[in-house]
């Protein structure tokens, strides 16, 4: 154990010898500067001394905050007062921290700088959900992502999917913390945010612990202690040793889990986090406890209550005094723990009273709004005499009202027309999709295939066959009822497919899928059965008359927010396919094309981002076909039922 501890605390030394230098050089700048420019150093150094040097950082916090209000410079006043709050903040003084950020807030407001105004509401959320008060904490997330939503500001939506996570963790609603925490990490994941991905895999970590899924849990709670460890976050480090440690405690190695906990309490007490040793200690108590060594247990439990006073976080002084009457009672020492039952229930009473005064407020705004609204028809009384003046003007925009109103109604009814025009084409196009895909073409090559295997005595293809045609059956048929289906259910029908034609062909071509191993099939949903028309086109004319082996490459990319769906071949190129085609028959039409287009438009009608499809004819350098490319760019979308998806993703 001494060991790991020795490794992180020459860490923790050679970093702070480094951020000395920085902050040294910024200090010999201040004597020439001032005005906005000093201002600006001030509050850089406030920032910088945040975290280990939190006394400074209030120092130079405050020096930025009169020099700001001096010279009238408001965003410097209100970057002073964040940076302030993250001081306090980092102290554990939660309180405190709010305060300043509602000032922050207040002069935000005015300036009309909407990512600093993001960037205070993200920390307001996250201060009220540390003193307990989730109702804000959710309310001023919720503000914040419909702002983030309006701007399509998405590094902002995942910071606010997270926080709305957290407020749902502690309700102990967790399917719904599950849900916004993947929607976070996917983007993360898109925009391969360290920080985003540290947080976002501890907070899918806590759930899958919730959910007894530990193996998993591990995993991610290992990739947010490295994800840390590379941003050198200290704070982030000793929380995630934290959930470690209280993982191995669930499953009862004991011995690792006391381990965790002191490492992540050296590194908490070094940098001065008393919500992590808090959370440390209570851990620690929890273990000894179980253990039987109610001494230590005890210990424990005494120094989460003194740091939880520090903190005034009520419902982790309430654990801890709940814990130790707990404790008193098994060891026999009654009078001890009458005297915390009867701290705890002081403690439930205040925070009943809380919830009391919340409500006692809301009833008085309520009072107060009637009070104004009765005003309101005060006023209204005394000017009767001079409505009735313009009885004439009020009718006529009362007409107009009336006439909006029916031209709304009209457009409302042609929009529920149109929409069930689509619906129906909609359904019309699965079933020709489904023809199409399963047409009796094909059915009937599939089953002289099987007749010949049978015929030559060949048993073992014959079953081969015939179980992979009754499992892209099975698939095809459930497939074509659904809008959208898992990447994985579309790549598991495409194997079965294309083994299926491989038998069929004896092999004359191989295949290829490849899955960018940032994506999650099992997570992204795209339409069904877009490209089989395009691979069996490759099979059947692609490859016709062809020397050499031919090849197919499937691949799933991602870009940004979409899906890039390509399937790509080595064969004779695209036009000389449709000429082959043509001669063979002239009057045939490419009904693949024409519905993939049709389906396209379709699925492309009221939605921001559309799909682009494209087909491409590979050259050689002297101008001759090489092949067909045939691409699909899908807008990224997950899986919405929560059920399923920790079924599939969260059990890997």
């Amino acid at each position: 154990m001494k060991y790991p501890i020795l490794s992180v605390s020459l860490f923790i030394s050679v970093s702070l010898t480094i951020f000395a230098g920085e902050t040294d050089s910024l200090e010999r700048l201040l004597p020439s500067l001032q005005g906005i420019e000093k201002s600006d150093i001030l509050i850089k150094l406030a920032r910088k001394c945040a975290v280990d040097y939190r006394e400074k950082s209030i120092i130079y916090g405050n020096e930025a905050l009169e020099l700001s209000k001096k010279i009238n410079y408001d965003k410097g006043e209100a970057t002073a007062l964040i940076a302030l709050s993250t001081a306090y903040y980092n102290s554990s003084d939660y309180n405190k921290a709010i305060e300043y950020l509602k000032g922050a807030y207040t002069i935000i407001e005015e300036l009309n700088d909407s990512s600093l105004l993001l960037n205070t509401l993200n920390k307001l959320s996250i201060n009220y959900r540390l003193t307990g008060n989730y109702k804000e904490s959710l309310s001023t997330s919720l503000r914040a992502l419909q702002i983030a939503e309006q701007q399509n500001d998405i590094t902002n939506c995942a910071r606010f999917y997270n926080n709305i996570g957290g407020v749902y963790k502690e309700l102990k609603e967790f399917e719904k913390a599950l849900g916004y925490y993947i929607h976070a990490y996917n983007i993360y994941s898109c925009l391969n945010d360290l920080s985003g991905l540290a947080q976002t895999t501890n907070n899918i970590g806590i759930i899958l612990t919730m959910n007894q899924k530990y193996d998993t849990a591990l995993v991610y709670y290992n990739k947010s202690l490295d994800f840390e460890k590379q941003l050198n976050n200290k704070r982030g480090i000793a929380q995630s040793l934290n959930n470690i440690g209280n993982l191995h405690f669930l499953i009862g190695d004991y011995k690792k889990a006391i381990e965790s906990f002191h490492t992540s309490l050296s590194i908490s007490q070094k940098t001065g986090n008393i919500e992590s040793q808090t959370v440390s200690w209570n851990f620690l108590g929890n273990v000894y406890s179980k253990l039987g060594h109610f001494n230590e247990s005890t210990e424990a439990y005494d120094k989460m209550l003194s740091l939880s006073n520090q903190t005034d976080n009520k419902n982790r002084r309430s654990m801890a005094v709940e814990q130790l009457a707990k404790i008193h009672t098994q060891t026999g020492d009654l009078k001890k723990a009458i005297e915390y039952y009867e701290k705890l229930t002081a403690l439930r009473d205040s925070l009943y009273q809380e919830q009391i005064n919340v409500i006692v407020t809301e009833i008085e705004t309520k009072y107060e709004l009637e009070k104004q609204a009765k005003e309101i028809e005060n006023l209204r009384q005394k000017t009767k005499i001079q409505e009735l003046k313009l009885n004439t003007h009020r009718f006529i925009t009362y007409g107009f009202v009336l006439l909006s109103l029916i031209s709304v109604f009209i457009a409302f009814l042609l929009t529920q027309r149109n929409k069930l025009r689509t619906a129906k084409k909609n359904a019309e196009l699965e079933q020709k999709l489904f023809r199409l895909q399963m047409n009796p073409h094909f059915m009937f090559n599939a089953l002289n295939t099987i007749q010949s295997f049978i015929i030559t005595n060949n048993t073992d293809d014959a079953t081969k066959y015939l179980s992979n045609f009754a499992k892209l059956m099975r698939q095809v048929l459930s497939n074509s009822r659904q809008d959208l289906i898992s990447m994985e259910n579309e790549i598991n029908v495409m194997e079965y497919y294309m083994q299926l034609q491989q038998l069929r062909y004896d092999n004359k071509f191989v295949y290829n899928i490849f899955v960018n191993p940032k994506l999650h099939p099992e997570l992204i949903m795209i339409p069904p059965m877009l490209a089989q028309p395009f691979i069996e086109n490759s099979i059947e004319h692609g490859f016709q008359g062809l020397k050499h082996q031919g090849k197919i490459n499937i691949s799933f990319n991602l870009n940004h927010d979409s899906i890039i769906f390509e399937i790509e071949d080595n064969g004779i190129g695209i036009t000389q396919a449709l000429k082959n085609k043509s001669a063979e028959m002239p009057d045939h039409d490419s009904i693949a094309m024409d519905i993939t287009l049709e389906r396209i438009r379709l699925l492309n009608q009221n939605k921001k981002q559309k799909i682009v499809f494209q087909v491409k004819e590979l050259l050689s350098q002297d101008m001759k076909a090489e092949g067909t490319v045939v691409s699909f760019s899908i807008p990224l979308r997950t899986q919405d039922n929560i059920n399923s998806l920790t079924d599939k993703y969260l059990t890997k």
